[in-house]
């Protein structure tokens, strides 16, 4: 295994259709028998090595870094999901490399690593090899988040967790410049929800003019439509009404991450957790409350644009109005 990792794939004199055989034979043997921590055949040393060398002349081409990474990612899931529910857990790979509690500088480099590969999957070009780097990179991207998700599990106390890892992306958002097309790849991306709906909770407080000390809730969604007013994006000229746009796709994914979140914490229940998330009497909304919040929006979105929102932004605010009342508003 780590012939094929070393001299093969991550040769950067290796021919790409040999690259390719040798991620197959390490994917294939990963199926039939995984490694563990004493087997493994990478080290975060390696994975630090390939990551770090993206801006030089040692730079590995980016199909090159995404097999290498599927792959290691495939051994922390498979590794992971082995010993979840033994004994063992404390001795899986992704707990001695992804630990927040023990190896949270590691996590911080993925972080690093995912900002750095976001921004260039947005890179300028349309020739079919910047294509080709570009839809590389969005797979990168969602690798990283992979190892970003067992991050929020690996100690078993999400609760935990799941902050402190928000509060290192939103210093990493506020550090970078990022655009919109950056930003909804980021929250897009991501593939937990309790991290996802942590980050949007942070940074749409953080557009609120008044802060609340509501804890999340879906009283506190309606707190951000009628509150929250996201920044200009260099990229929208003429077009203000964009921001109202992301707005209303960061309230949708607000949401869906928090009710899923909060669905899979009451199915996972009898297992110990740390901190508690429960629904709370500032989950049931009244039918008056979803619509004062939904005009109170488009009356805010008005003022700024100095005229209606597109249509298509006012159907899928209306949509979320609705979905609201059926599902959360009172029978």
């Amino acid at each position: 295994m780590s012939h094929l990792l070393s001299d093969i794939l991550l040769d950067p004199l290796c021919p790409q259709h040999r690259c390719v055989q040798a991620w197959n034979l390490l994917m294939r043997a990963q199926r039939h028998q995984s490694v563990d921590k004493n087997s493994v055949a990478w080290s975060w040393e390696l994975v630090t090595s390939v990551m770090s060398n993206q801006d030089d002349k040692k730079r590995h081409r980016p199909e090159v870094v995404r097999m290498f990474l599927e792959y290691v990612v495939q051994t922390l899931q498979d590794d992971f999901s082995n010993k979840k529910s033994t004994s063992e857990f404390h001795h899986s790979i992704a707990k001695t490399m992804l630990s927040c509690n023990q190896h949270f500088p590691q996590v911080r480099d993925v972080i690093q690593w995912m900002f750095s590969t976001i921004i260039k999957s947005t890179a300028n070009g349309e020739s079919g090899e910047a294509v080709r780097e570009r839809e590389e990179h969005i797979k990168i991207v969602s690798s990283l988040q992979r190892m970003l998700s067992l991050a929020v599990e690996v100690d078993r106390s999400p609760a935990l967790s799941a902050p402190k890892l928000t509060q290192e992306l939103s210093s990493m958002l506020v550090s970078t410049e990022l655009n919109r097309a950056h930003r909804l790849l980021l929250l897009d991306s991501m593939q937990n929800n309790l991290l996802r709906y942590k980050l949007l909770e942070h940074l749409l407080d953080d557009s609120c003019p008044l802060k609340t000390p509501m804890p999340m809730s879906l009283s506190r969604l309606l707190y951000f439509v009628e509150n929250c007013t996201l920044a200009a994006d260099p990229t929208d000229g003429s077009e203000s009404w964009k921001k109202w746009e992301e707005l209303v796709h960061h309230l949708w994914m607000l949401l869906i991450s928090y009710n899923t979140a909060m669905k899979e914490y009451l199915n996972r229940s009898a297992s110990k957790q740390t901190g508690a998330m429960v629904y709370k009497p500032e989950d049931v909304l009244t039918k008056a409350d979803i619509c004062k919040s939904l005009e109170a929006f488009l009356r805010r979105a008005k003022a700024d644009v100095s005229q209606a929102l597109p249509l298509h932004v006012e159907e899928s605010l209306f949509y979320l109005q609705d979905l609201l009342l059926e599902v959360y508003g009172p029978s």
